[in-house]
């Protein structure tokens, strides 16, 4: 039997006057201009077959560091693409000098970005671009974002920031904290410390596409924002390769001329991508989508193998130029029909992997970017068949790229499908064999094995100068590109998050609020009632520690809107949590329980009770004993 033939390092094309072929000096020739080592790496390792490669791919940490914020002054460089979650990597915080006011600026990403959407934090939505600051953040909280930092709009807030923290080139938010209480009785939001879970939501990078003429993909200033371009898996590999410059120098990605770029099969992959296909609730969504991050800290086969497993595909050097294929059930165009006489000497054929080598159940991660998850990784619906020895065995493959879970099933169905279909047939052909490329659709025909027009893909090959033509033979089938049938996206269970509300210093501070109007007295006040209204005279609000003027008001109705009854008892009372008094807004209730200051209700001033009059007469009322401390026996009355 013959030997298997290897992944090959590099595609060796003959040449005159050189051994290394066309596309060994390609990438000899991007490594010196991109002084980068690890880029002629990444191309020589290109050659690597997502056909034969049984790994599952490595995955950028960024994707789950982004949920955190955090201050590393060596943080690597972030790339964003789709619309995400942006990164938030802290370069600079400061307090001002009194300690009043905490900034915070926070890098987005290292490029030019096409919005900064949503700012949250823990699992509170604190701005939108549309909404301003929201929640408990009014107030509180200022925010100025810019999607590319620049000397002309450079956030100055002291003598250092305006000229040395620019951030050229880059997405960020500047974040102003407001440390204390609006008021002497309000605490801020942050006093007891800020959060580092914070996400931001917008778009990202505007990617090249070169199926649109008014682009070019060696100017990135004619690259537009496109909701459906951006999001395309196969663009979002090209943005890697081509790269990013600010002010003239590359800041991400890996600066590959255009020219060394097959950019046809680009367009040809993306549109592939934005082919329409079924969902589980019954519409439709594009085949694959890509929205995430990686930083440069990522080797370039982490961030590609990540990109290739996004939308099923493989990046090679056909001709010293780049070339992307996206795998699809093109089966029908065949390049070659190989038979006996194609192959010589020795060949060998695995028709299967060895049992403790294969798998009958892929599962993993996505991405669930919705409110409720806000872009952690949970699992999406494994795909599964019977084991053929009942002993289940499991493929790990996680996609931090994919935001839905349909589309990380379908990605999961076709590994299950291709590792059912792993034959390969590894064999020496002769000069017939240089029809063919790698990823080719070929048809066999062998007498030795039964091969009769057995449907291969060509997954590794090697051209020499002898003519003989190593060839490494994927078995194909259409079943691998069908739909499979996707169940529903597994339930976010909600966690429990930070209260702040329940922190003992601030429990105390409310309780001892509590304590101050539940011993209040009314000095001055008079209950008076009709059968149909109740009448509240203008009175003082004495506390333990100030007094305040409380003016009266005639009720016609109760606190749920219906008419004063005649001959009810009501309880009546009204909020006011700064103790401001004046012109409060009274309340009529006929539950005791809820004209009472409490846990539920702290502001809460009870102000006494009155039975209404029969019909045609009047009452006075009764205050609490002493007035306003709710010294009434609640078992006196009903609740």
């Amino acid at each position: 039997m013959g030997k298997v033939v290897k992944g090959v390092a590099k595609i060796f094309i003959p040449v005159l006057g050189g051994a290394k072929g066309i596309a060994g000096a390609a990438l000899t020739a991007l490594g010196a201009i991109t002084g980068n080592f690890q880029l002629i790496a990444a191309g020589i390792s290109l050659t690597a077959s997502t056909l034969t490669n049984k790994k599952a791919p490595q995955n950028s940490p960024a994707n789950a560091d982004r949920l955190r914020a955090s201050i590393d002054p060596r943080a690597p460089r972030k790339t964003v693409v789709g619309n995400t979650a942006l990164a938030t990597d802290i370069r600079d915080e400061e307090f001002t000098d009194d300690q009043e006011y905490f900034h915070r600026f926070i890098v987005c990403a290292s490029h030019k970005v096409e919005s900064i959407d949503e700012i949250w934090f823990d699992d509170k939505r604190a701005w939108s671009a549309s909404g301003g600051v929201q929640g408990d953040a009014v107030g509180y909280l200022q925010v100025q974002t810019r999607t590319e930092g620049s000397a002309a709009n450079a956030i100055n807030i002291s003598s250092r920031m305006g000229s040395t923290r620019r951030y050229t080139g880059m997405a960020y938010v500047h974040l102003r904290h407001k440390l204390t209480g609006n008021s002497k009785k309000a605490e801020s939001p942050y006093a007891q410390g800020i959060t580092q879970r914070i996400t931001i939501r917008g778009k990202a990078a505007t990617l090249p596409d070169p199926r649109d003429p008014a682009q070019d993909m060696a100017d990135q200033s004619t690259w537009v924002w496109d909701n459906d371009a951006c999001r395309n898996p196969a663009l979002a590999l090209l943005f890697y390769l081509l790269g990013y410059r600010i002010n003239g120098k590359l800041a991400v990605g890996k600066g590959i001329p255009a020219d060394r770029i097959d950019l046809e099969s680009f367009a040809v992959a993306a549109n592939i991508c934005d082919e329409p296909v079924a969902t589980q609730t019954g519409g439709t969504e594009p085949r694959y989508r890509c929205d995430g991050i990686w930083s440069e800290g990522d080797s370039p086969t982490t961030v590609i193998d990540m990109l290739k497993a996004t939308m099923n595909a493989d990046l090679d050097d056909v001709g010293g130029k780049l070339r992307l294929t996206v795998f699809h059930n093109d089966l029908s165009d065949v390049v070659a029909d190989f038979d006996d006489d194609d192959i010589l000497g020795d060949f060998t054929w695995q028709a299967t992997t060895p049992l403790d080598q294969t798998y009958n159940i892929v599962r993993g991660g996505y991405t669930n970017p919705g409110n409720d998850a806000l872009y952690q990784q949970m699992d999406y619906p494994a795909q599964e068949v019977p084991s053929p020895d009942g002993i289940d065995r499991i493929f790990n493959f996680d996609l931090p790229l994919v935001q839905s879970p349909d589309q990380a099933q379908r990605l999961a169905a076709i590994r299950l499908k291709r590792a059912q279909f792993s034959g390969t047939f590894s064999a020496d052909y002769q000069a017939t064999g240089w029809k063919v490329q790698k990823n080719s659709i070929i048809r066999q025909t062998f007498k030795q094995t039964g091969f009769v027009n057995k449907v291969f893909r060509v997954a590794e090959m090697e051209i020499r100068q002898d003519g003989v033509v190593p060839l490494v033979l994927t078995e194909e089938d259409a079943s691998i590109y069908g739909n499979p049938s996707l169940a529903p996206a597994i339930a976010v269970v909600s966690s429990t998050p930070y209260n702040y509300s329940l922190n003992p210093v601030y429990q105390a501070i409310i309780a001892s609020e509590q304590n101050l109007i539940a011993t209040s007295s009314q000095p001055g006040l008079s209950l008076t009632a009709s059968d149909s209204s109740i009448v509240i005279s203008d009175h003082t609000r004495q506390y333990t520690d100030i007094s305040r003027a409380v003016i009266g008001t005639t009720l016609t109705e109760d606190d749920q809107g219906n008419p004063i009854a005649e001959t009810t008892r009501y309880y009546l009372y009204y909020d006011d949590a700064a103790r401001q008094g004046g012109a409060v807004s009274w309340n009529a209730t006929t539950s005791f329980n809820k004209s009472q200051t409490k846990e539920e209700t702290p502001a809460r001033h009870f102000g006494g009770y009155i039975t209404t009059a029969a019909s045609g007469g009047t009452t006075d009322g009764g205050g609490a004993l002493p007035p306003g401390s709710g010294g009434t026996d609640p078992g006196t009355y009903p609740p």
